[in-house]
C-alpha cells in the first residue's frame, strides 16, 4: 500500500508529520468545544492510498499505535479514550 493524498478536512497541513520512508504518518489534532468543525460528523482528514496487491486488506497494512505519537483521544471531561480508524473502501 501506498499513500497517493491525504485530503484535508477540519485538521490541515499543519496537523501531520509524512515520514514517507518509514511508511508512517503522525498526527495531532485539538480542539476547544468543536471551534474548527460545524457539525460533529464533519471529517477531520481522509487517506487517500492507493493497493499494490489484490491480497491485501486494509485492515492488515493500516493501523493506529504510539510509535511517533502518543496514540490517545481525549473525552470533555479529561477522560481518555482509543481511536480506532474509520475505514471506506472506494475504488475510483
Amino acid at each position: 500500500m501506498e499513500l497517493a493524498d491525504i485530503e484535508y478536512g477540519a485538521a490541515g497541513a499543519e496537523h501531520f508529520g509524512v515520514f514517507a520512508k518509514e511508511g508512517l504518518i503522525t498526527a495531532s489534532w485539538d480542539e476547544a468545544q468543536g471551534a474548527r468543525r460545524k457539525a460533529q460528523g464533519d471529517t477531520l482528514f481522509t487517506l487517500v492510498v492507493k493497493a499494490k496487491t489484490d491480497a491485501t486488506s486494509l485492515r492488515d497494512v493500516l493501523n493506529i499505535n504510539s510509535r511517533i505519537t502518543h496514540a490517545e483521544a481525549y473525552r470533555a471531561g479529561g477522560d481518555t479514550s482509543t481511536l480506532e480508524p474509520r475505514l471506506n473502501a472506494q475504488t475510483p
